[in-house]
């Protein structure tokens, strides 16, 4: 009710009440930020699930089920994907040409591969098995021919100059990575190709406290939460 109220007032704004359209605007913003602290405080139940998973090894599983239409487990900017079908379309029929023509250990090694638009960027996402040992040099060499990929039909669309990256996980880091000066030489690499690698532990834990932070942030939105669904509960 308090939402539509605001929503409502908008219409009476004139120039000669432009104090109210302050007020009111501010009231927006506290419902907005209401809103989203709603959705996140969900979103942190959905990542403790998924953090019990792990424990049972069912987080592979789970994440190919879910990670593709659920973005923000990536970046908390990243909400669904806004690319039309048909460009997505086009893109898999590239991506399975290049499939076709992998090393069966490879294929055998990944979960799933796919393209998405969000937020203006293009990103691949590709689940590695948990139990596939990977290399670095080995990543960049598969990964960078989806990237080609991509860009090569943007190209046919007049946007080549639009950014592509990609997202690679996988079970556990390159063995090569317990040599710092090698993990940072292949990470400057990796920044360089727009790729990002990280394991199925690590992307629950970060997407764990990007959320649990801004929740600890906005407590006094948790507050009025709680009071607008008290109030509810009492009618």
């Amino acid at each position: 009710m308090q939402f539509k109220d605001t929503i409502d007032s908008f219409e009476q704004i004139t120039p000669e009440n432009f104090d109210k359209f302050l007020s009111t605007f501010g009231d927006y913003k506290d419902i907005e930020s209401t809103f989203y602290y709603e959705i996140t405080a969900g979103r942190i139940k959905i990542i403790e699930a998924l953090k019990d998973r792990v424990k049972n090894n069912e987080l592979e599983r789970m994440l190919q089920e879910h990670i593709f239409e659920n973005l923000w487990l990536l970046d908390p900017s990243w909400e669904r994907a806004t690319e039309p079908i048909s460009f997505e379309q086009t893109v898999k029929i590239e991506f399975d040409k290049i499939e076709e023509g992998e090393k069966p250990d490879v294929r055998k090694g990944r979960m799933d591969l796919k393209y998405r638009k969000t937020s203006g960027k293009h990103v691949i996402i590709e689940l590695k098995r948990a139990s596939v040992k990977v290399k670095i040099a080995e990543i960049i060499d598969q990964v960078g021919f989806y990237i080609k990929a991509v860009k090569k039909q943007l190209s046919l669309e007049g946007k080549g100059y639009e950014p592509v990256e990609a997202i690679c996980i996988v079970g556990v880091m390159p063995a090569e990575w317990d040599n710092l000066e090698t993990r940072e030489e292949d990470i400057r690499i990796l920044e360089i190709k727009k790729i990002r690698v990280m394991t199925y532990q690590q992307l629950i834990n970060q997407a764990y406290s990007l959320y649990s932070d801004y929740l600890n942030r906005q407590t006094d939105k948790g507050k009025l939460l709680q009071l607008l669904q008290e109030i509810e509960n009492l009618r």
